[in-house]
């Protein structure tokens, strides 16, 4: 940029044809690309070699009475003073403004994270302490229908232990929710949570989830890497609810330019062009993709299995995650 500075600022002001400001470019590359401190260094170099030169009588402006020349040569120097350093005022500002943007958005996730351990610390105290004092009730009442006779007896121990089936079933989704509200989703990344999330769906579903991931940064922001891991997540839910299916895959693969998220399983499938009513899980991930800039596909059909897949541009402009 020093060097840019320096050869069109000697041109501007020893050539005799018009080219005067043929030293803006640099100036303005100055500004653009160094803020307020390059601009001010590009500034400072100009105006030396214009009085400079001038003063040693080389240049259109030496040619010129004192007085003009004098005026000349301040016009020169405050036009490009004014517009390179009104050009790097504009570049700090956007500057300051995308730097106070991200601490926002920072400040954000962490307030929604603390909300989180909060709904989950309160689910805890309040939720999920009922539910285990009702598994205590039911138990003690299939004990005390346990020294009783009698048909209507049997019908009544039927419908505790049924209860109490469905208690434990809520009691073990609800611990399921707070271990998931009560910590970062995104610990660690990415694979790290998809390789947690098929652990527990295999220990907890009964159904063997392959991951298949790269091991190296996936070159995502940590919004995208967010998105993917609950469209993941909600893919996976459908299969295991819906599929009918003992296998699911879990494939990520990254390329140049983007990062592939598929979820497989070969299930009894569905028709991918209608939405079943009620069904919000298809809206959400579509709508999550979107807010990520990629793109969803949904590719199945009645005994065929289906395929999630979405691809997600890879951003330079934002940390890798």
């Amino acid at each position: 940029m020093v060097s840019a500075v320096v050869v069109l600022g000697v041109v501007s002001v020893t050539i005799e044809d018009p080219v005067t400001y043929a030293v803006f470019p640099a100036l303005i590359w100055a500004a653009f690309r160094f803020g307020p401190p390059g601009a001010t260094l590009a500034v400072a170099i100009t105006a030396a070699l214009a009085i400079g030169l001038t003063a040693s009588d080389v240049g259109p402006f030496s040619k010129q009475p004192i007085d003009h020349r004098t005026i000349g040569t301040q016009l020169y120097i405050a036009v490009a003073a004014l517009t390179t350093l009104i050009l790097a005022a504009v570049v700090a500002e956007r500057a300051r403004s995308a730097a106070a943007l991200t601490a926002a958005k920072l400040r954000e996730g962490e307030r929604a994270l603390d909300e989180r351990r909060r709904i989950a610390r309160d689910l805890h105290d309040s939720v999920s302490q009922a539910l285990f004092s009702t598994v205590l009730h039911t138990r003690r009442a299939q004990r005390a229908m346990g020294e009783a006779d009698g048909r209507g007896a049997t019908a009544l121990r039927h419908s505790l232990d049924a209860i109490g089936e469905v208690t434990r079933e809520a009691q073990s989704e609800m611990r399921s929710l707070i271990a998931q509200l009560g910590r970062d989703p995104l610990d660690g990344g990415l694979v790290p949570a998809l390789a947690r999330l098929a652990a527990d769906a295999s220990e907890r579903d009964g159904v063997t989830v392959r991951l298949s991931a790269p091991e190296g940064p996936l070159g995502l922001p940590e919004p995208a890497q967010t998105h993917l891991f609950y469209i993941a997540r909600e893919a996976m839910a459908n299969a295991v609810k819906h599929a009918g299916t003992d296998a699911v895959d879990v494939r990520v693969e990254t390329h140049q330019q983007d990062v592939v998220l598929e979820v497989v399983d070969h299930g009894r499938g569905f028709d991918a062009a209608v939405t079943p009513p009620g069904h919000f899980g298809l809206d959400s991930m579509r709508s999550r993709a979107i807010e990520i800039d990629g793109r969803l596909t949904i590719d199945s059909g009645p005994g065929v299995g289906t395929v999630v897949r979405v691809i997600v541009p890879v951003s330079e402009d934002l940390p890798d995650g």
